[in-house]
């Protein structure tokens, strides 16, 4: 999993809607569909306190500061984001 991938989730939900709904471009959908199973697959492997991060960037993509509210850090917006990257270092 890279993070570059994770942070495009919302679009590729957003994108993957659209196509459904117009039922065009088959291989372009099966496409986004493992991209999203890929990494959602990825979010339930991590521990609880790293997935709830990972959650939050899924769903607010990376504004930290709604990132450091929702997962109720008394950290910075900053040290949220440092805590983010360390959790893809280990991949």
């Amino acid at each position: 999993m890279t993070k570059d991938l994770l942070e495009k989730y919302p679009c590729i939900c957003g994108e993957l809607k659209d196509l459904e709904q117009k039922n065009s471009f088959p291989k372009r959908r099966e496409k986004l569909q493992q991209q999203k199973t890929q990494i959602e697959a990825f979010a339930e492997s991590l521990p609880w306190v790293k997935r709830r991060l990972v959650l939050a960037v899924m769903k607010h993509g990376t504004r930290w500061d709604i990132i450091r509210r929702e997962i109720e850090s008394q950290k910075s917006a900053d040290a949220v984001r440092k805590e983010y990257e360390r959790i893809f270092k280990k991949f």
